[in-house]
């Protein structure tokens, strides 16, 4: 009967043959340095046959004081006890196959076979790839933008196997970041025993913003064009000029990681005239991660295709993509998610086109003459029926009085005026209590209802009512009855 609980079936451990066990001490024996003495006593008087008996023997470090306290003569040595340091060489061996047994643990889990993907390259392998690289192209990166050797090991991997990834580009790691790092140790289960874990192994992160974002897309590009450079095999007849297509002659042309790059970079910059910079970063992700998945499908579904081949396919195909186009928010129902808005046929496509581009005038038109009113207003002058022109007011009138007007409510008497402003230049602060910025161009009478600020700052009265106290009230700091004035 099969051990098992709540119906899932326990696997036994692998009966080791005596071929096996006698592998397994060669392996002690002549990759860690241990001696046929300690191999023997590991074999013999503590019945060890494989790596699995091995981790399972020495569980705590009483364990390990009772192997460092036992008396094992070496045959070789006149019967002499075995010193602290080729005992320490099983300790090292431990060491390893702990480590490899967690690395196993975490390939299961991700529930793929990768477990040569995470591996490094030979120092020769990568040298001679960025030698590949200089000679096609007689380009040198700095330690900031050169993409480091876990990250061009990776790439190579997965290329070689046609495995591609959609990689996290926030968690890219360039040269710099891999020589700046320190080891550190981690715990190994519940013991007391430690791993030392190597620098470039350790995690890092970029912020999610769309400046990091957009350095690590840079990075990972780099890295796809320097293992980009080996030639197609089997090489194109025709030597290479201006008018041959680059991904016929190598995998991933240069060229090709900077126009995807520069197309990024351009819709940021035109997204960031409208939207904030949260927003941008959340579109100019979700169309990178879109494309580049298109790459993993395409790559992992063919045999023969270059990925240069099949990034000029997407690329052109998704040009409309990755063009910002800000009539398309105008349109859409208050409802929808930004996101969710579809994306505007081009031009000669669509016959809503020219009804849109009016709408998005419209819009900028009556923004404007909000923009003009609230100036009016916040400069003395009533609403946009007060009766009389703002010119006249000023000449009938003090600020705030309204004027005589001729016709239209508010005219006399100046009871359409807003209150007066007093006198003096505001005393304002940068932050407030809890160190929010907030605008000052917007407190001077500047600023669009979404701040321009990268980063946002706060829409709020800036003016000082007290020792390090701002107002905070929702009027500027021009037009504030209670802030110090100077």
């Amino acid at each position: 009967m099969a051990l098992s609980i709540g119906g899932i079936v326990a696997r036994g451990p692998k009966t080791c043959t005596a071929d096996d066990i006698a592998a397994f001490y060669t392996q002690l024996h002549e990759t860690w340095e241990i001696p046929k003495c300690v191999c023997a006593y590991l074999k013999e008087e503590l019945e060890i046959q494989s790596p699995e008996d091995m981790l399972a023997c020495f569980t705590s470090d009483r364990d390990w004081e009772k192997f460092n306290d036992v008396e094992i003569k070496d045959s070789e040595k006149a019967d002499a006890n075995v010193k602290r340091g080729p005992r320490g060489k099983v300790y090292r061996a431990f060491l390893a196959l702990k480590a490899a047994q967690s690395t196993g643990q975490k390939q299961r889990k991700r529930g793929e076979d990768s477990a040569d993907l995470d591996s490094m390259l030979d120092p020769k392998d990568i040298k001679e790839m960025t030698r590949r690289f200089w000679h096609r192209h007689k380009l040198v990166f700095s330690s900031d933008e050169m993409p480091g050797d876990i990250l061009l090991s990776r790439v190579v991997r997965e290329m070689e196997r046609r495995f591609l990834h959609n990689a996290d580009v926030l968690k890219v790691k360039g040269v710099a970041t891999e020589r700046r790092g320190k080891n550190k140790k981690k715990a190994i289960g519940d013991t007391c025993l430690t791993f030392q874990e190597s620098a470039a192994e350790a995690e890092f992160a970029r912020p999610a913003t769309v400046g990091a974002y957009l350095a690590g897309l840079r990075m990972y590009m780099l890295a796809l064009a320097i293992w980009g450079s080996k030639a197609t095999e089997p090489a194109p007849r025709d030597e290479e000029t201006r008018e041959t297509k680059p991904e016929t002659y190598v995998q991933f042309p240069w060229q090709f990681s900077q126009d995807y790059c520069h197309r990024a970079q351009r819709f940021a910059n035109d997204a960031l005239e409208e939207l904030t910079a949260k927003e941008v970063y959340g579109m100019v992700r979700k169309r990178d991660e879109e494309e580049r998945e298109m790459w993993v499908d395409a790559i992992r579904n063919t045999e023969s295709s270059t990925l240069g081949q099949i990034f000029r396919e997407i690329y052109e195909r998704r040009a409309d993509r990755w063009i910002f186009d800000s009539s398309r928010r105008v349109n859409a129902q208050p409802t929808l998610a930004l996101e969710d808005i579809p994306e505007t046929p081009p031009r000669h496509q669509s016959s809503a086109y020219d009804e849109r581009s009016m709408q998005n005038t419209i819009r900028q038109l009556k923004e404007s003459n909000t923009a003009l009113k609230a100036n009016r207003e916040a400069r003395g002058g009533g609403s946009g029926n007060t009766g009389g022109s703002w010119a006249r007011a000023e000449q009938e009138g003090p600020i705030g009085g309204g004027g005589k007007g001729t016709a239209g409510k508010g005219g006399k008497g100046g009871k359409g005026g807003g209150k007066k402003r007093p006198s003096g230049n505001p005393v304002t602060l940068a932050t407030d209590q809890s160190g929010t910025p907030l605008c000052a161009a917007w407190n001077r009478g500047g600023c669009r209802r979404t701040c321009l600020n990268l980063p946002t700052e706060e829409h709020a009265c800036n003016g000082k009512i007290g020792p390090a106290r701002v107002c905070r009230g929702k009027h500027r700091s021009i037009d504030c009855q209670r802030c110090e004035r100077a």
